[in-house]
């Protein structure tokens, strides 16, 4: 199940990189003014993502994200066909701190989110070590905490006058991953079931990046 494994974190480190270098290219701007209300769309790790911000001073704001994205994840591993319906999404609520370096800011908070991927799996291959013919698994791998602490590295800036741009590059702590994995038809043992298991759950990251890049206006 290596391309499974490789699938659930969504890391997109191509990502990572256009966001850090697009912060580098813009270099100092005036971000909100303290007051001002701000509204974005664009993407991150948590799908398409609405935010909304607040500045409260120089040196504080207040942000919530929201993102949703559910698709479906075919892979093929060692002869056997995974079909799995993967969800990613999630609230968040991040305090912005502005140590008065342009639009640089340093945010931490939470994420009420939501990391799982469910479906089966038909075929004949090798589970726990062991080779099988004609299985028929159920899979399901949900993250642990369903609040997740986040921190993050991010810019806020504008583009024109009304024009609102924010960025963010940081982690959120999921707790690890449950997985659940059954065979339908019973031939698999439950000794390579539970070796398969432990395989996942210590194959996939405690902790998932957080990327993001939007724009949108401020009022």
């Amino acid at each position: 199940m290596t391309q499974i494994r490789r699938s659930l974190p969504q890391g997109l480190a191509a990502c990572r990189i256009a966001v850090l270098a697009l912060i580098w290219a813009l270099g100092p701007a005036a971000a909100q003014d303290p007051g001002e209300v701000g509204v974005t769309l664009g993407v991150s790790t948590l799908g398409p993502t609405v935010e909304g911000s607040y500045r409260i001073s120089d040196r504080l704001g207040v942000r919530v994200p929201v993102g949703y994205l559910g698709t479906d994840l075919d892979e093929s591993e060692d002869g056997i066909d995974y079909d799995l319906d993967l969800t990613i999404g999630g609230v968040g609520l991040l305090a912005d701190y502005y140590p008065g370096l342009g639009g640089l800011r340093v945010s931490g908070g939470a994420f009420l989110g939501q990391y799982e991927a469910d479906g089966g799996g038909r075929g004949s291959g090798r589970i726990g070590g062991t080779d099988y013919t004609n299985v028929d698994m159920a899979l399901d791998v949900h993250a642990r905490n369903r609040v997740m602490p986040a921190l993050s590295l991010g810019y806020d800036g504008t583009l024109g006058r009304r024009w609102l741009l924010s960025a963010d590059l940081g982690a959120m702590y999921t707790g690890g991953f449950d997985v659940n994995l059954t065979d339908r038809t019973g031939q698999v043992s439950q000794s390579d079931l539970d070796a398969e298991i432990s395989d996942l759950e210590s194959d996939i990251p405690d902790f998932l990046p957080y990327v993001k890049l939007s724009v949108g206006f401020r009022f």
